[in-house]
């Protein structure tokens, strides 16, 4: 017999062996809780599990983007409705403006309040931030919603165009002072009524000299007064044209300065600038716009050398901006519905329709990341009671091999000692 080449020995050696490597992959799985804990434990699922992992992270990751976006578009849904209630209350404003039984500082209350707003709303837009970037100046996001190429939501948040020109209309409007009005309110020539001492009774038309022999007036007279169209001069020079009431300028005509250049053209009511007229300045129009009692009243346009600006004039003490289509702006109640509510209506309409789909695309990739998730878990969790009973049946086993063996061992040193015996 060979006791050097014992093969029961070494076949229960063996079989302790493997059955140590078998318990101690058990204990891994059972401590990990996973069947696979590197790729010897199963190679050809390695690449699936791989991929799926990639599938879950992506589809964790687009969510986080997605509530983030959605975040943003809360915000301006929000933004969006303050302003409109804003915008309300500029009509609001407007309408209690117009009451005839209003005081001037009422009035003058009202347009500081709605100064206020008009301040208020454009700050909104110009100044409202998601994560430090002006919301309002973004056109369109693109948003990642999962793990693939092709997981892209593209956002159009781009402000409707009567909201993006009013911005620029909200920041240049402002209460400016006029406190120089007076070169605005121009002195209509007086004229030497001893003239007409000899055409006290008559009626028609007709051309007077001056005693310099210069035409003083040509046009109509009524009862030796002008009256209807006539050309008043000063010293041969003429300084009016356009129509008469009982020896008052009155209605339509022109007014001329002491160098022959157009000063006036417009209305006036018996000598006093009146309704729309235009205003120049060494023969430029400086304003076009309507006045009262001589002075700017209502809206009108002030001409420079580098731009012209259209303003609404109240109570001639202050100027307010008007908008760009030279309608008042805030005391328009149809302006504000037309270039304010109704495009924000539809702006929310849009917001909310991005938020809709949003939510839409996070709860396919949260189903997707629970999908793969069960499939990752199938792949690679341990079933613990099978890791258990597989731990426990390769535990007996190695005790009875380990028991074989010694007992094998025992056997063989007894048979050694009978032979040497």
């Amino acid at each position: 017999m060979n006791f050097l080449n014992n093969l029961l020995s070494k076949s229960y050696l063996n079989q302790i062996n493997k059955l140590n490597y078998k318990i101690n992959k058990s204990n891994q799985h059972i401590s990990s809780g996973l069947r696979i804990n590197s790729a010897a434990d199963d190679p050809s699922t390695i690449l699936r599990l791989s991929r799926a992992t990639s599938q879950i992270n992506g589809a964790l990751i687009g969510q986080k983007n997605i509530q983030d976006s959605m975040s943003m578009l809360q915000l301006i849904d929000d933004v969006s409705s303050n302003i409109k209630s804003m915008s309300q209350k500029l009509i609001d404003l407007s309408t209690s403006y117009n009451n005839p039984t209003l005081s001037n500082d009422d009035k003058s209350n009202i347009v500081n309040e709605a100064t206020s707003i008009i301040n208020q709303i454009g700050s909104y837009f110009k100044n409202t931030t998601f994560n430090e970037e002006c919301i309002f100046s973004k056109n369109k996001i693109s948003i990642q919603t999962g793990a693939n190429t092709s997981d892209i939501t593209n956002i159009d948040i781009s402000l409707p165009e009567s909201l993006s020109n009013i911005t620029s209309i909200l920041e240049s409007t402002q209460l400016n002072n006029t406190s120089n009005l007076t070169k605005y309110k121009i002195d209509i020539p007086e004229y030497d009524t001893s003239l007409l001492e000899s055409y006290k009774n008559y009626s028609g038309d007709i051309k007077i000299f001056d005693n310099n022999n210069n035409v003083f007036f040509e046009g109509s007279l009524k009862n030796g007064k002008f009256d209807g169209f006539g050309k008043l001069y000063e010293n041969g020079q003429l300084k009016y044209s356009g129509t008469w009431t009982a020896g008052s300028i009155n209605g339509y005509g022109t007014l001329f300065d002491e160098n022959g250049n157009t000063e006036y053209e417009g209305y006036t009511n018996n000598g006093v600038l009146d309704g729309y007229g235009k205003y120049y300045e060494n023969g430029n129009i400086t304003f076009a716009g309507f006045f009262k009692d001589g002075y700017r009243q209502g809206w009108g346009e002030l001409t420079t050398e580098n731009e012209s600006i259209q303003q609404y004039f109240n109570d001639y003490d202050y100027a307010l901006s008007l908008s760009s289509d030279s309608t008042p702006f805030w005391l328009n109640t149809d302006y504000i519905d037309k270039n304010i509510l109704e495009p924000l209506n539809k702006y929310q309409i849009n917001i909310g329709n991005h938020m809709n789909n949003l939510q839409n695309t996070l709860d396919i990739q949260s189903s997707l990341e629970t999908i793969n998730s069960d499939y990752v878990s199938n792949m690679q969790d341990a079933d613990m009671a099978k890791e258990l009973m597989e731990k426990s049946k390769n535990e007996i086993l190695l005790q009875a091999n380990i028991a074989l063996l010694s007992q094998n061992i025992e056997d063989d040193k007894s048979y050694i000692l009978q032979l040497l015996n």
